[in-house]
């Protein structure tokens, strides 16, 4: 029998095919149905009477085959078996099946129906969701469901927002193997489980989609786009959305834009499989942040670099999961990291990919118009939601920072130590990354840095200094201690260090540089400059006579005569217990040291020298 050639599509913006599904009294009969050209008209009343198949293509082998119009066309076993189950003894089904109704082999085809795939659910009669066949007790699980909905149907729980759920999915039908049950009666069942048990958040993006459609469905004839459901931002839709699986990762962006509630079209946003999936990604990251920033992405690679000028305005100091949702009930409170601020935003999150935790930041990418979650690890933050629906006051002066986000979609959040590693996140993002794209210790010194930079801008000093320690460290092994960069990291500590007031690591950090720059520049009028900030140093912390002694060294330094030492002033350097001091003093001034038998005894009290 020959291969099946689909029938052009009529012209227009508006036009499917449908599915007529013949009967068959014989269930091992083969499955028979033509398909037909049909206009999706807006001036029809009410639903059209098609109804439309939702359900998992499974394996893309195509190990069945069905006849349509006398010709046969592969399908996968889980279509086969969904088709079979569908077939009525005695009336023809006409239904929408996106797989048959749309020619998979054309891609222009395939760009403009995906386009119309929200209109076309929107508009059916009916909605049935095919969950397969009975295989690992799923039949068993529907069931369950559909028990725990009649036992519960006299429940106080019936809240506003079981009603809610009810009234979105009146129009669906879920079907396992034989088991069937209404839209309203599984979101009624799913309610009650979910008070019981903690629900997977694949299933708890389902309930809030099913919740969001309410008096969308059939369509929003309200909306000014036409076909669209408008259930939520694009933005929101992808954060619940990206860890779910799709045949062709495109349709992880591409089925959602008839369901968003802004126009990425009009940006530029298209149904467009000639499109490589690393181009997708990026004009989708642009789209939802903005087009300044930069963004790296690989073929395949379900995943993002974000790089991009911004600030922390707040962090999440409470987390509760929601009584009457499958969300969570998240406290922000926004303002600099080291006041105590009233103001706080509560925000009802719906079910996520990724769940939002206590120590979570709000952050906003410069020119972007929203806020976005983002966690913060060793040497970069991780995406956690790249847009967050809420209306936050920027404030009017800040100064930015350069932020390194990652934004996995496939995480599965439970972060290793390792995973705070940069290099290492990456390589787990990205196998095939070579680790001269990662970089060296030098490259890890300027993450931590600019990470640095971006928590004291908010006043959050301690992870501000946790990160300059680390960073200095790297810029040692990565350029060397008397690289500019070392000592500028030297002195950001000094300053982070004063405002946590530790005067104690502050006269350990100069006299860290004052080591360097002697062994570097020798007596340079730098050296001398660091020599004079470190005795200030112990005049501020209280100490006196150290700052006394380094001050004596320093006008030694400076007369740079030939003339022997006073006395009384070797004799107080040498009474210190500061052995840097001494040593310095014994380096640069040993011809010019007088030996007394005053000196001589303190150096024999002196067991360190």
């Amino acid at each position: 029998m020959p291969p099946y050639k689909h029938i052009s599509l009529l012209s227009g913006p508006n036009n499917i095919r449908l599915l007529r599904l013949f009967p068959s009294e014989n269930n091992h009969a083969p499955i028979e149905c033509t398909l037909f050209n049909y206009t999706l008209a807006d001036t029809r009343r009410g639903c059209h009477l098609y109804e439309a198949l939702s359900y998992s293509w499974g394996s893309t082998t195509k190990a069945k085959s069905i006849i349509i119009d006398g010709l046969e066309q592969p399908v996968t076993a889980n279509l086969y078996a969904a088709m079979l189950h569908l077939r009525d003894t005695y009336l023809a089904r006409v239904i929408w099946i996106d797989a048959l109704c749309i020619d998979q082999t054309n891609i222009e085809e395939r760009g403009q129906q995906v386009q119309l795939m929200a209109r076309v659910y929107g508009m059916a009669s009916r909605v049935i969701v095919w969950l397969g066949d009975t295989a690992d007790d799923s039949d068993h699980a529907l069931d369950a469901i559909r028990i725990a909905a009649i036992s519960g149907a006299t429940d106080s729980a019936e809240d506003n927002a079981t009603r809610q759920a009810i009234t979105a999915a009146r129009q669906t039908l879920i079907t396992c193997g034989q088991i069937e049950i209404e839209g309203h009666a599984f979101c009624m069942g799913l309610n009650i489980l979910e008070r019981r048990y903690r629900l997977h958040s694949t299933v708890e993006s389902v309930i809030y989609l099913m919740k969001e459609a309410i008096f969308r469905l059939p369509m929003n004839r309200s909306s000014q786009r036409q076909g669209t459901l408008e259930i939520a931002p694009l933005g929101e839709l992808i954060d619940i959305y990206h860890s779910h699986e799709a045949t062709e990762r495109h349709d992880k962006i591409f089925a959602l834009l008839g369901m968003s509630s802004d126009d990425p079209i009009r940006a530029g946003l298209l149904p467009n499989y000639r499109v490589s999936w690393q181009d997708l990604l990026q004009q989708l990251v642009k789209f939802l942040l903005h087009r300044d920033v930069s963004v790296q992405t690989w073929p395949q690679i379900e995943g993002a670099i974000i790089k991009g000028k911004g600030y922390i305005s707040g962090r999440v100091s409470s987390v509760k999961r929601s009584d009457h949702d499958s969300g969570q009930q998240v406290t922000l409170t926004l303002g600099s990291a080291n006041v105590n601020s009233d103001n706080q935003r509560q925000w009802i999150t719906n079910a996520s990919a990724k769940s939002v935790r206590v120590g979570d930041l709000v952050c906003f990418i410069y020119k972007a118009l929203k806020p976005c979650i983002i966690r913060p690890h060793g040497d970069y933050f991780s995406v956690v939601r790249l847009v967050v629906p809420l209306e936050i006051e920027k404030p009017d002066t800040t100064v930015l920072g350069d932020l390194l986000l990652v934004w996995n979609w496939l995480d599965d959040q439970n972060t290793t130590r390792e995973m705070d590693e940069y290099a290492n996140r990456r390589k787990a993002l990205v196998p095939q990354c070579a680790t001269s794209e990662v970089g060296d210790y030098s490259d890890r010194a300027a993450r931590l840095w600019n990470m640095a930079m971006v928590f004291r801008n908010w006043a959050e000093n301690l992870q501000a200094e946790t990160r300059l320690r680390a960073a200095l460290a790297a810029y040692t092994k990565g350029v060397g201690e008397a690289h500019p960069d070392t000592f500028r990291c030297i002195r950001e500590l000094v300053l982070m260090c004063r405002r946590l007031d530790r005067l104690g690591d502050i006269t350990t950090l100069l006299e860290q540089e004052v080591q360097i720059k002697v062994r570097i520049q020798g007596m340079s009028p730098d050296t001398l400059k660091s020599i004079s900030d470190l005795a200030a140093a112990y005049g501020e912390q209280g100490n006196a006579d150290e700052e006394h002694r380094w001050m004596s060294m320093l006008i030694a330094l400076e007369l740079n005569d030939r003339d022997p030492l006073d006395d009384q002033e070797v004799i107080n350097i040498f009474q210190s217990p500061n052995k840097n001091l001494v040593l310095l003093l014994l380096n640069q001034f040993k011809d010019r040291i007088p030996i007394t038998e005053s000196i001589l005894e303190v150096v024999m009290e002196n067991e360190g020298l």
